[in-house]
């Protein structure tokens, strides 16, 4: 059964039952901070719980509480180890001004993968190049970008990012008829048999996931890659 999570009648899944899920889980509304709006209440401000945050890293157990919603998010344990040291990370002196820093979208993902291994999604193999994917650099990495945007000014060069090399995307594009198997493939992800990760097969699919994506852009002027991940 697929995690979900409910909010106000509406039930999410994927992406977006996590994204809802962490908004409900640190953010309080302005008429319970008045003293960051100096004293005034408006309905559109927010801020962040930091003890909320903190109490949900502080065991597997309570990141699973705090999540909430039914059945259980896939990989929660690595989820866990993403979001507790994100956290350490940003808890240091003066490292989340240099996170949030506007500056080219590849610096910033490589800013990441120097400062938390945890993000470094490179492939190693024997006799071969590192295959930097940077999926969860990169998914940071938009999420500032997102952020920045709100504001008024967002990373520079975002088209220079790679689609999110996940399990999702080449589901629909295989569905689309984009990617197309080979028999014995084909055999193994039909009957749902789990790939071995970081094996041949996965990596194929990874690799030409994103060529499949950079080849759709020649075809949709203006769009990035990660929006045309997002549409999928």
């Amino acid at each position: 059964p697929r995690w979900t999570y409910e909010h106000s009648g509406t039930t999410y899944d994927g992406t977006a039952a996590l994204i809802r899920s962490l908004y409900e889980l640190c953010i309080v509304e302005s008429k319970q901070t008045a003293n960051l709006t100096n004293g005034t209440d408006k309905s559109n401000q927010f801020a962040v719980d930091p003890s909320k945050l903190n109490q949900a890293a502080s065991s597997l157990k309570s990141f699973k509480t705090a999540l909430g919603g039914d059945n259980e998010l896939p990989m929660i344990d690595q989820r866990y180890c993403y979001f507790k040291e994100l956290l350490e990370f940003v808890a240091q002196p003066n490292t989340l001004a240099r996170l949030l820093k506007q500056e080219e979208a590849l610096s910033k993902v490589f800013y990441i993968r120097e400062y938390l291994p945890g993000f470094d999604d490179t492939a190693r193999i024997p006799d071969f190049e590192p295959i930097p994917f940077l999926k969860r650099a990169q998914l940071l990495t938009s999420d500032i970008d997102f952020v920045l945007r709100q504001a008024g000014a967002g990373l520079r060069h975002m088209d220079n990012l790679t689609a999110f090399a996940d399990y999702k995307v080449p589901q629909i594009l295989r569905h689309l008829g984009v990617l197309v198997y080979g028999n014995e493939l084909a055999e193994l992800v039909d009957k749902q048999i789990e790939l071995a990760p970081g094996g041949q097969a996965e990596l194929a699919i990874r690799v030409f996931t994103l060529l499949a994506v950079e080849q759709l852009r020649l075809h949709i002027p203006g769009c990035t890659a990660s929006q045309i991940d997002s549409m999928l």
